[in-house]
């Protein structure tokens, strides 16, 4: 009986020593998924970022797409203590010291999503020769990660806009088949297609014409005696204009001579004046102008000089006595 006591003790030992080894195993198998170490030597940094993505604590944290740490804590800063928009969230990482020389001052990290499930991992650069490494407690600048939300919000309205422009080019290429505005007339219609084809040969028998030589706008343009007149034409021209700018001449006087415009201006001033007092009937003539009555009085006596003359012209004995001599 004591002997069986014995190994059930034994067995019981055993299995609680394979049960601690499993779980061990199981730790350590755990922080390898997580961080790549076991018991590895750790440092903590700090980001901030606006906004999470969908990004969890406990995510992984890598360097050049290698897995250094993971994703200790996420906290909102307080709104009083934000320096920025872009610090609303603070991000605690927890990165193995042994790459710590390759997060530099001017490492950045970002949000990415890995695998078809969209899963999000914190992604720092790596640093650069001759900065300073980051210490214990450190911040990391963080840079912006691509919103794939509105990525895909613009692209759907890239699409929309690329979809109605689509519908506007069918509907204008309805429009031409159906013959519909001056582009698909020209295109449909076949009696404008041979007036078009008549106007072109038109013209390339006009331009095989001047080609030549023939007609008489050619023989114009070629006629030397031409050339010459209108030449002499052009320096009569040039002649004038320098008589017009030297003041020479009368019609240069009257561009230039002060004196005679005051003249003109005096005479059309006083020819306003007169015709402002015949419109108002002042004086003898403007009374004839404006005076019906006037106007009729002397148009009787015209007539009836007018028939006085003619009486004298058919009877002058009866108007005229004989003239005796002795």
């Amino acid at each position: 009986m004591n002997g069986e006591s014995r190994i059930s003790w034994s067995q019981i030992r055993v299995g609680a020593a394979v049960a601690v080894a499993l779980g061990v195993l199981a730790v350590a198998v755990f922080f390898i998924g997580e961080t790549g170490a076991v018991f590895g030597d750790r440092y903590n940094l700090t980001t901030f970022l606006p906004n999470a993505n969908g990004l969890i604590e406990g995510a992984s944290v890598r360097v050049a797409g290698q897995d250094v740490g993971k994703v200790n804590r996420i906290e909102f800063v307080p709104v009083e203590q934000r320096r920025g928009s872009d610090q609303v969230l603070e991000l605690t990482l927890a990165i193995d010291r042994n790459v710590s020389n390759q997060i530099r001052q001017d490492s950045e990290a970002r949000i990415r999503t890995q695998g078809l499930l969209g899963d999000k991992i914190i992604d720092i650069t790596p640093g650069s020769p001759g900065v300073p490494m980051l210490e214990e407690g450190d911040t990391v600048p963080s840079a912006a990660a691509i919103d794939y939300e509105e990525l895909f919000g613009s692209a759907s309205e890239l699409v929309d806009d690329l979809a109605a422009t689509l519908r506007t080019l069918r509907s204008i290429a309805d429009s031409l088949l159906a013959g519909q505005g001056t582009m698909g007339r020209l295109l449909m219609d076949t009696t404008l297609y041979v007036d078009l084809l008549t106007t072109s040969r038109s013209m390339n028998e006009f331009l095989r014409a001047v080609a030549q030589g023939e007609g008489a706008l050619v023989q114009l343009a070629q006629d030397e005696e031409l050339y010459a007149d209108l030449r002499s034409v052009i320096a009569g021209v040039d002649t004038l204009t320098a008589t017009l700018v030297t003041g020479e001449g009368t019609l240069s006087r009257l561009l230039t001579d002060d004196g005679l415009y005051r003249n003109l201006a005096s005479t059309s001033a006083r020819a306003d004046s007169l015709l402002s007092a015949l419109e108002s009937g002042e004086g003898a003539l403007g009374q004839m102008l404006t005076d019906q009555e006037l106007y009729e009085s002397l148009l009787k006596l015209l007539v009836d000089v007018q028939a006085v003359v003619t009486e004298l012209r058919e009877n002058p004995r009866k108007y005229v006595p004989p003239i005796r001599v002795f």
